[in-house]
C-alpha cells in the first residue's frame, strides 16, 4: 500500500539551523535531539519520516527518528512523554552530504510501525547517535524556520538532560499507511458507491445486499478467491462472505 503524508512543514520555510552537539541523551547544555509535535488525522501505521539535514565536518554514528506520545498544550508547550512508541531503522549520519541541506528519509520497520490513533497529537524527534563522534565540531544540523513559524505544533529539543520546547518549527514530513475499516452489512442494505474509495474497504456482504455502483468495480474475495454469480446476488457476490473492495469509482 502506498504511503500517505500525515503531517509536514515544508523545506520552503527553511531559514535557520540548529545543531546536535553531543550523543543522545546528553546531560550537557547542548542539543542532542530536535523535533516537532504534529497531528495524526486518521488511523495510520507509521512507515517513515523525513528531516531536512546538513552536517559540519565528520560526525559519526547511527541516528534515529523516534515517535513519542504527546503532553502539554499543542502548539505552545508540546513535549514528548513516556518511552518511545516507535524507533526508526539505523540512519548513518556519515551519509549526510555536507555543504547543503536535503531531505533525508528514515524508515520504520516491522514492530516499529506503530499504529497511531486518529485525531491525536504526537511528537517526532531526530535523535543524535548514542555512540559515535558528535560534538561542537562534528555535528549533524537540522533545518528549521525561525522567522515566521506557522506549523500548528511546536518545536522540541533535548537540552541539559530534559525535553524542552522551541519557538522554531522543524522541517519535517511524517508518512504512514492508512488502516482499513471493516463494515458489516445485513440483509436488504443498499450501498451507494460512485466515487473513488481509499483506503480499501472490507465488507461482510450478506444475502440480498444491493450494490449501487458507478462504472468500475474491482472486488477480491479475501478467503477462497471465488467469484460466481448466484441468483439474487449482483456482481457474483456469495452470501455472508468477506470481500475486499480495492476501488469503486466512475
Amino acid at each position: 500500500m502506498a504511503e500517505t503524508l500525515i503531517d509536514s512543514y515544508s523545506e520552503a520555510n527553511y531559514g535557520h539551523t540548529s545543531s546536535l552537539q553531543d550523543n543522545h541523551p546528553t546531560a550537557a547544555k547542548v542539543f542532542s535531539a530536535l523535533g516537532q509535535s504534529f497531528t495524526c488525522g486518521g488511523a495510520y501505521k507509521l512507515t517513515s519520516c523525513k528531516f531536512y539535514l546538513n552536517k559540519a565536518n565528520n560526525p559519526t554514528g547511527m541516528a534515529h527518528a523516534v515517535l513519542y506520545a504527546h503532553s502539554g498544550a499543542y502548539g505552545s508547550s508540546s513535549l514528548p512523554t513516556g518511552e518511545p512508541l516507535a524507533t526508526s531503522d539505523d540512519f548513518d549520519v556519515e551519509d549526510i552530504v555536507a555543504g547543503s541541506y536535503a531531505l533525508y528519509s528514515l524508515s520504520f520497520s516491522g514492530a516499529e510501525q506503530y499504529l497511531m490513533s486518529a485525531d491525536t497529537y504526537y511528537c517526532i524527534v531526530f535523535e543524535a547517535p548514542a555512540v559515535g563522534t558528535i560534538d561542537s565540531t562534528n555535528r549533524p544540523q537540522v533545518g528549521e524556520d525561525s522567522t515566521s513559524p506557522t506549523h500548528g505544533g511546536n518545536g522540541i529539543v533535548w537540552y541539559n538532560g530534559a525535553w524542552g520546547t522551541s519557538g522554531y518549527d522543524r522541517i519535517f514530513y511524517v508518512y504512514g499507511e492508512i488502516v482499513g475499516v471493516e463494515h458489516t452489512h445485513s440483509a436488504s442494505d443498499t450501498l451507494a458507491m460512485s466515487d473513488s474509495l481509499s483506503p480499501a474497504l472490507t465488507m461482510n456482504v450478506a444475502l440480498d445486499d444491493t450494490l449501487s455502483i458507478g462504472d468500475a468495480l474491482t472486488a477480491e474475495l479475501i478467503e477462497g478467491a471465488v467469484r460466481r454469480r448466484k441468483r439474487g446476488l449482483p456482481y457474483g457476490f456469495k452470501p455472508a462472505r468477506v470481500y475486499k473492495v480495492g476501488r469503486i469509482g466512475v
